[in-house]
């Protein structure tokens, strides 16, 4: 646009757009910043955050160099299937701490007992016991083992509390208790199965015996009737005809022999005797395997298995002489034997019959 003065002269141009709708740069300028401001003061807000939940996410973090490669960690399963660790409790010596170091030196265990060996002659017993950490050897000499009052406990299974001296033989270790009530019972020691009663002689048990009657003779009606008396041929007398004499008793049949049944014996599978049964009263059964005669013919030990396994009988002279069948005692002879289980040696165990009727052969 112009303006021109009061002279008629050109004063100055002052630029003019004429409206084509459009916005111009300038406008577009000031929204633009506006946008660009609007934007960052709505990331600064963002930003800003509380004192705590900075500290949280400090925590939560863990740093790079402590982080375990995928590869290298433990499989599920394997982690599943770790062992806890076993604490014993105050007081209390693990049985992995015991070592040779540790011979001399007092100690007390609660471990469960994982077998029980008797010695040479009955002289004592060994209790083999484990706390999870390791097993040991409980030693108890017979006039010890003999003060306990629960010893009958003292069996694979029961868990046992034992304070004693540790020792050494052969370089294995060992406790060694001094007092009963160094010995004491932590677990209730499981149910024992009833003693086998000794082989009972066979009885007779008579077989009740009925006698039958015999059934009655049907006999005709009597009726009276003319007959011939004198032989001629001619009726001449009247008779009563039909009657019969009275029947005979039968004698009563001769009663049988009562006859013999044998009373069911249980017997016990070799395979199940084992050192726990060491004094105990078992029936077995079995085939002869083998025969042994004692040096200066002291008696016999006869080798008998069943299947699932052998065990000797030791037959002493006095009653091998009582036996009336003792010559068929021979290999190949199937027998029945009762007697006390007893162990030789602490490696073979024996059943010992006390009289002649305790060795059957079938």
């Amino acid at each position: 646009m112009k303006v021109i003065n009061s002279y008629g002269r050109l004063r100055r141009s002052i630029p003019y757009d004429k409206p084509t709708g459009q916005v111009s740069n300038g406008v577009k300028r000031i929204i633009i910043l506006v946008g660009i401001l609007a934007l960052g003061l709505t990331l600064l807000a963002g930003c800003r955050q509380r004192p705590e939940e900075v500290e949280l996410g400090k925590k939560e973090l863990v740093p790079l160099e402590e982080m375990v490669p995928l590869e290298e960690m433990a499989p599920p399963e394997e982690m599943a299937e770790a062992a806890p660790t076993v604490v014993p409790a105050a007081g209390i010596t693990s049985v992995n701490s015991i070592t040779q170091a540790s011979v001399g030196q007092r100690a007390i265990l609660q471990a469960t007992i994982t077998s029980v060996r008797i010695f040479s002659e009955a002289k004592g017993r060994t209790l083999k016991i484990s706390d999870g950490t390791g097993s040991i050897d409980v030693v108890i000499w017979k006039d010890l083992y003999n003060q306990i009052p629960q010893r009958d406990s003292l069996v694979k299974g029961v868990r046992i509390q034992v304070s004693g001296e540790i020792g050494s033989y052969r370089e294995n270790l060992q406790i060694k208790p001094k007092s009963p009530g160094d010995i004491q019972i932590l677990g209730a020691a499981p149910a024992a199965l009833p003693a086998v009663a000794p082989l009972t002689p066979v009885t007779q048990v008579p077989i009740e015996e009925k006698v039958v009657a015999p059934p009655p003779q049907v006999t005709a009606k009597p009726e009276l009737k003319k007959v011939d008396t004198d032989g001629d041929g001619i009726p001449d007398t009247f008779a009563m005809v039909g009657t019969t004499a009275a029947p005979a008793i039968a004698p009563a049949a001769a009663p049988r022999a009562p006859a013999m049944r044998k009373i069911p014996v249980r017997t016990t599978p070799i395979s199940s005797i084992t050192q726990a049964s060491v004094g105990q009263w078992e029936t077995l059964k079995g085939t002869i395997t083998s025969v042994y005669v004692f040096k200066e013919a002291k008696g016999h030990t006869l080798k008998i298995s069943d299947g699932t396994g052998s065990i000797d009988v030791v037959i002493w002279k006095d009653l091998y002489d009582e036996i009336p069948q003792r010559a068929s005692l021979t290999q190949g002879t199937k027998i029945q034997v009762s007697g006390e289980i007893a162990i030789h040696k602490e490696r073979w165990l024996q059943i010992k019959p006390k009289s002649p009727s305790d060795i059957q052969i079938e």
